[in-house]
């Protein structure tokens, strides 16, 4: 079973590879999602229709500093959780005779 930590490193780079496509994924659902959120109240009927009013320049930057700020933090705490995880020594025998 000598081979034991070259499996393990080769199932952490595999998850790393789909962590990687399912962070692009949720980035870009979530971008999509702010968007139209913040362009509902700007769509005429349809937002008077549930009272939507648009925000105010100032109000507006607040709350697109807060999204970018959200996605900073949180993109910045998986890479940093991440990394430290592929630092960690894996636990396997390196040689077993």
């Amino acid at each position: 079973m000598a081979s034991c930590g070259f499996h393990g490193v080769l199932a952490l780079e595999i998850a790393e590879a789909g962590r990687a496509a399912k962070d692009r994924l949720l980035l870009w659902t979530t971008l999509l999602v702010t968007s139209a959120t913040l362009a509902i109240p700007f769509l005429g009927p349809l937002s008077s229709l549930f009272g939507f009013v648009p925000l105010s320049a100032p109000q507006m930057g607040t709350v697109i500093a807060i999204v970018i700020g959200y996605i900073a933090a949180t993109e910045g705490a998986k890479a940093w959780f991440y990394r430290a995880k592929i630092r960690a020594k894996p636990k396997f025998a390196a040689h077993v005779r």
